[in-house]
């Protein structure tokens, strides 16, 4: 599974845009591995790109809205303030 998961990373981290990055994720996720995510984000980081991330460590794979609602909300409408170059 995770040299799957390492040749589809390595195809997705070539073709980056350099623009501002946001992951959402969970150590509980069985879909794909917070390891995967995070090595995924260090390696975007290290190239220089703006990284955002939040580990919301126990909903399901793709479940972090229905889990966590207002804290996915809040994570959501904060990278788009860092993001918008125009104050709403």
């Amino acid at each position: 599974m995770f040299r799957r998961m390492h040749k589809v990373l390595s195809v997705l981290s070539d073709k980056q845009p350099p623009c501002p990055q946001f992951y959402l994720y969970s150590s509980a996720d069985r879909v794909i591995p917070a390891e995967c995510v995070e090595s995924f984000i260090n390696m975007q980081r290290s190239l220089g790109v703006s990284v955002s991330a939040h580990n919301f460590v126990s909903s399901p794979h793709v479940d972090h809205y229905r889990s966590f609602p207002h804290l996915y909300s809040a994570k959501i409408d904060e990278f788009l303030k860092v993001c918008s170059p125009v104050s709403v």
